[in-house]
């Protein structure tokens, strides 16, 4: 694994919330002398008191990069990611990252209009979108009689709630709501959850998936390119 072209634009994150200070001190400490194992368990000790960070997500993803886990690497810097969207390094350090996934699935091509309105939607959350609607249908209220002497003006302002409301229903329904999974072990996608479906494809550790149902033991997932199929729960992890 070519580690070298990449490691220099990794850099771990110092900073960490009140709570287990001393452990996350000590687990950097090991981190910067490459010390990666013990820092590790030191993180995952902190995990275990159910007290987490963005930055903590992102040095753990850093240490299991290091020893060449993509899988481990991808699930937390997702994790790191759904805590802090906008954090840089991570959003930096996933796309390094995945270039170590072998046999990427490419994701599936959506038209021009299909991605505008996911990068339109996607400026603000639901709930960001839902105030936007209340607070433009009570200015639709306050002004209405200026607006329906007005036709053009009237619908426009009608359209722009509408839509607004379309845009926070989107983000709830399948961008906030859709549960992620990363693939940590190389498997075989299935068309039915057992060891004897027919092989699908086969999908290399790192790989974000979206779950769509549970059986048993197998997660029913979709693939970014748009497959659907089935997984063992040993063969992923949930963001």
């Amino acid at each position: 694994m070519k580690t070298v072209i990449y490691l220099p634009f990794l850099f771990p994150i110092g900073l960490f919330a009140q709570t287990a200070p001393a452990l996350f001190a000590e687990a950097l400490a090991a981190q910067q002398k490459a010390d990666n194992q013990r820092a590790i368990v030191l993180y995952d000790s902190i995990l275990a008191q159910n007290i987490a960070s963005s930055e903590l997500y992102h040095n753990l993803a850093l240490c299991h990069h290091q020893l060449n886990q993509t899988g481990k690497a991808v699930l937390y810097l997702q994790k790191s990611l759904q805590l802090n969207p906008h954090n840089p390094s991570a959003l930096h350090n996933l796309k390094v990252v995945q270039q170590f996934v072998e046999n990427p699935v490419k994701p599936l091509q959506h038209s021009f209009l299909g991605n505008l309105i996911h990068s339109t939607a996607g400026v603000f959350s639901a709930t960001v979108w839902a105030v936007i609607f209340l607070t433009l249908n009570l200015l639709l209220c306050a002004f209405w009689p200026f607006l329906k002497k007005k036709i053009y003006l009237c619908a426009a302002a009608i359209a722009v709630a509408l839509l607004s409301l379309g845009a926070a229903f989107y983000q709830k329904n399948w961008v906030e709501e859709a549960k992620k999974a990363v693939l940590i072990k190389n498997f075989a996608l299935r068309s039915n959850p057992s060891p004897q479906g027919e092989e699908l494809q086969k999908i290399s550790e790192g790989e974000i998936l979206q779950i769509l149902a549970v059986e048993n033991e197998w997660f029913k997932v979709q693939l970014r390119d748009g497959m659907q199929g089935w997984l063992p729960a040993m063969s992923l992890e949930t963001v």
